[in-house]
């Protein structure tokens, strides 16, 4: 109702000219007509100091209650609203940028923004109009009243008793004739200001109603609270009781509100507005979808899943030091039964389990290591090894050797978990390395000010994400840029760098990939095959790169797999220990058949370091 300023005004003015003339009518002639009059006569019903205390609570409740409450949220919506136009207007001129919108679009949301602003600034106005109209009106029945009864006796000679009685009906009739209508402007401009629409909103009743019985558990409450009142003597059972049922019925028949069907309904995660103050709390822009099939409505609850997510995010920065992405989940029908789908910036994830099972339980071991204990299972994912599904049945043989089982949540979790820690690099771009340098700077400025001297900000960023992209633990900044700034000099390829970082960092690297023990499960790599990978690398102006035969490399993969999977259960995931110029490009034949083993080089390893060997791998004499 963007016109209402203007009709308070002109009703303002419209009432106030009415109020004058029929002023003057009861001073002139003691008679404004037969409305004014039979208001009055309403109101004082042959009582006229009752007539004049109804009278007198109308007209306080309009002007110290709806008038002067109006006119505040009147007053801090114009100054919100004002506080927050250059925000929105930058909001929709990124969103044009970006593309999210096109031109005709963005015309049209500033000119709803232009529009809500001279709303809310003329409404501030106008509550001034009804503000002054109330307090015009106290002042108008106080001359109608006091000059009434002063001309009837001193001018017609009436008595006190009959002037007060004849003035009184006239004043309090006038006074109702304009009041009430003023009250209905400022209840109806009271409604305007206070109400907060919401996007799919229709009227204020639909909101209402739809807030009201929204919640069955308020409607359930409610009934046993009416029923309370009931009991309580002396109080209308009958009435407390009916208004009971009304309730309890109501919250009896409401149902949470299901989707139709084609429909994707999304909720959003991190209930918690937590300001980046620290990298610990510092999260990436990058946004990670979840959809799950429709069918794991039920079985998959958002709010447990939430508590995980805070769990995992806490997992994530000690472990990686990197930013936590933004989730959405959301539950689709478009999806087969019980299948999950995840997307990092709009792109569909390679995922090591794509499907909950809820009657099964999802177990972190491998197919060789369950079947030398006697367990029935199921391998859970052609590219993970280390996952397998589980009857319930065997969950006591599964807690006998340690062993944790997921049931549907923690299926999710963990999926969720292995995606998250081999996309680690998709979440820290240019804004998040600056975060991540602007956090490091409050303690350690001169540090930062001279590695970025000598490596520049972009380069910096390329050697996060390929560190991230290993799972390298980057909470430990001072020792990375350290290494940075005293190689940065004599070393200007990116690759090469993180290499000397990832030295820097070898007694992190060790402790992680050991869980925690410093006791490494490592295998070697045959010389014969460093020296085929070795003699594989080609150098070019933009950097190295591996021209290794694709069956050759299939063959060494399929080896480190079928080591690796005979493993005892304990040891932890093995790690592969192969020479410096040979360890990044083993570690990229082993993701490229989606194998993730740590790979480290021997200037690698800490000294504190304890390693286990456990034979070599890459025997292309063997496999062949």
């Amino acid at each position: 109702f963007s016109t209402l300023p203007s009709v308070l005004l002109v009703a303002t003015l419209f009432r106030l000219s009415l109020s004058i003339t029929t002023t003057r009518l009861i001073l002139l002639d003691a008679d404004a007509g037969k409305i004014v009059d039979t208001f009055g006569n309403v109101v004082i019903q042959g009582n006229l100091v009752v007539g004049l205390v109804v009278f007198l609570i109308i007209t306080i409740v309009q002007f110290v209650v709806i008038t002067k409450g109006s006119e505040r949220v009147a007053e801090v919506g114009a100054r919100f609203t004002l506080d927050a136009m250059p925000g929105k207007q930058i909001s929709i001129d990124g969103d044009l940028r970006a593309g999210s919108i096109d031109l005709e679009e963005a015309k049209r949301r500033r000119g709803l923004l232009e529009k809500e602003s001279q709303l809310y600034g003329a409404m501030d106005g106008a509550m001034k109009f009804v503000k002054g109209d109330a307090i015009a009106g106290l002042i108008i029945i106080a001359v109608n009243l006091i000059g009434g009864i002063a001309i009837g006796v001193s001018q017609r000679g009436l008595p006190f008793s009959e002037a007060m009685q004849i003035y009184s009906v006239l004043t309090i009739g006038d006074g109702l004739v304009s009041q009430i209508p003023a009250l209905f402007l400022s209840i109806a401009s009271g409604a305007i200001v206070t109400r907060v629409a919401s996007d799919d909103s229709e009227d204020l009743g639909s909101d209402i109603s739809k807030q009201i019985f929204g919640n069955r558990q308020a409607l359930q409450i409610t009934s046993l609270v009416l029923i309370g009142f009931a009991m309580v003597p002396g109080f209308p059972t009958a009435i407390f009781l009916t208004l009971a049922a009304g309730a309890g019925f109501a919250g009896f028949i409401r149902k949470d509100k299901v989707d139709p069907a084609g429909m994707i309904r999304e909720e959003s995660f991190w209930a918690d507005s937590m300001e980046a103050k620290s990298i610990a709390q510092l999260r990436s822009s990058t946004i990670v979808s979840l959809t799950l099939a429709e069918d794991l409505t039920g079985t998959i609850r958002p709010k447990e899943v939430n508590a995980r997510l805070r769990s995992l995010r806490e997992r994530y920065l000690s472990e990686l030091g990197v930013p936590f992405p933004n989730f959405s989940i959301r539950f689709s029908p478009r999806l087969s039964e019980g299948t999950i789908a995840i997307s990092i910036d709009d792109v569909p994830a390679r995922l090591v389990v794509d499907k909950i099972e809820p009657e099964r339980l999802l177990v972190e071991a491998t197919s060789p290591q369950l079947t030398k204990l006697d367990i029935e299972h199921e391998r859970a994912s052609d590219s993970e090894q280390w996952l397998c599904w589980v009857d319930p049945e065997k969950i006591g043989q599964l807690e006998e050797h340690q062993l944790e089982a997921f049931e549907a949540t923690g299926q999710l979790i963990t999926i969720l978990r292995y995606t998250l820690y081999r996309s680690a690099e998709a979440f820290i771009g240019l804004q998040e390395t600056k975060a991540m340098l602007d956090d490091l700077s409050r303690s350690h400025l001169d540090l930062v000010t001279e590695t970025q001297q000598v490596v520049p900000m972009l380069k910096i960023n390329d050697i996060f994400r390929r560190l991230a992209a290993e799972q390298v633990p980057l909470r430990h900044l001072r020792l990375v840029l350290e290494a940075l700034a005293d190689w940065g000099q004599k070393e200007k390829d990116p690759g090469a760098l993180s290499e000397h970082v990832r030295r820097a960092l070898k007694r992190q690297i060790c402790y992680q990939l050991s869980g925690g023990s410093n006791h490494l499960s490592a295998f070697l790599l045959q010389p014969t095959a460093e020296d085929l990978i070795r003699n594989s690398v080609r150098q070019t102006s933009s950097g190295t790169f591996l021209a290794l035969d694709p069956e050759t490399a299939k063959s060494i993969c399929k080896e480190v797999e079928a080591d690796a999977s005979q493993m005892q259960i304990g040891l932890g995931r093995p790690v592969i220990i192969t020479s410096p110029d040979v360890r990044v490009h083993l570690n990229t034949v082993l993701k490229q058949e989606n194998l993730h083993f740590g790979v480290i080089s021997r200037q690698e390893l800490s000294a504190e370091a304890q390693i286990n060997p456990m034979g070599y791998v890459g025997n292309l004499e063997k496999d062949s």
